[in-house]
Parts: C-alpha cells; sequence; structure tokens
C-alpha cells in the first residue's frame, strides 16, 4: 500500500501541470486552472485580481465542475461563503457569469434567488456548495479560473 502511495505521487510531482501558478489546481476534465484566494475582496476587487492574472472568478457550467470546485473549497476555506463568477445582469432581470454569458445551469439553495435588486452578485455556502446571493460589496474568499496552458 505505501509502495503504491508513494508511486503514485511520484508521478503526479512528476507530470508538468499546465497551470501558470504553482499552487494552483488543475482541473483537466475542464482544461481550467483554480486558484483559491483566503484574502477577503468585494466582488468587483475580486474580480479585477482575477483578471490581473490572466484569469477571472470562477463560472461553473455544469453540475460535475460545480461538484470539483466545492470539494476543493471545503477543504481549502473551511468556514466561509465564497464568490463565484456571477451577478444579476444590469437590468436585473436574468443572471449572468462575468463574460457576459447567461446562466443556465444553477445550483441555488433553498429560497434563492430571492427578488433583489440587480446590486447582488453570487457566492458558494462553503458547507454544501449551494448558490446564495449576496451583496456585491460583501467581502468574501474567492476562487479565481484560467485557462490551462495546453500549448507547446
Amino acid at each position: 500500500g505505501i509502495l503504491l502511495v508513494i508511486a503514485c505521487g511520484v508521478i503526479v510531482t512528476a507530470r508538468e501541470i499546465p497551470c501558470h501558478i504553482d499552487e494552483d489546481v488543475y482541473g483537466e476534465k475542464f482544461s481550467k486552472c483554480f486558484h483559491f484566494f483566503d484574502e477577503k475582496l468585494s466582488f468587483n476587487k475580486a474580480e479585477q485580481l482575477c483578471q490581473n492574472l490572466a484569469g477571472s472568478l470562477v463560472s461553473l457550467r455544469n453540475k460535475a465542475e460545480g461538484q470539483f470546485v466545492y470539494w476543493l473549497a471545503y477543504e481549502k476555506f473551511k468556514s466561509t461563503d465564497y464568490w463565484i463568477g456571477g451577478r444579476k445582469s444590469e437590468s436585473g432581470d436574468h443572471w449572468q457569469w462575468n463574460d457576459g454569458v447567461n446562466i443556465t445551469y444553477t445550483d441555488w439553495a433553498s429560497g434563492f434567488p430571492t427578488q433583489r435588486s440587480s446590486l447582488v452578485c453570487i457566492a458558494a455556502r462553503v458547507e454544501d456548495g449551494k448558490w446564495i446571493e449576496a451583496p456585491c460589496d460583501d467581502a468574501k474568499t474567492f476562487i479565481c479560473q484560467s485557462a490551462a496552458d495546453n500549448g507547446e
């Protein structure tokens, strides 16, 4: 058992991970790198920091990606909600990711979303990964995503 673990560890560490930041987690199935920030920032400041790293706040396009990120966030953040890259549209009539794409997959917690103003953004609860809305000015931990570097 122990030799197998060591052998697997060597294989994993020897493989080149196509992410730009050492602490990134590579989601091979999604061709994305994920970076978890313990620092608490407002939604807009978090998005700006992600953009400075050639990425954006994480957008969870399907259940598999949502589960993958939730398990990692549960390990990393322990006890705090975290921003994901969704917000109410400026018109206030639909939800969209930061890249402007309308949100089609959702994982709202019971009772959400409410009919609040357009100044709300989407956070995920660390205990179950379910989505909640929160004022965009609230300071929360956050997750950035960037494209994996699959090129040569």
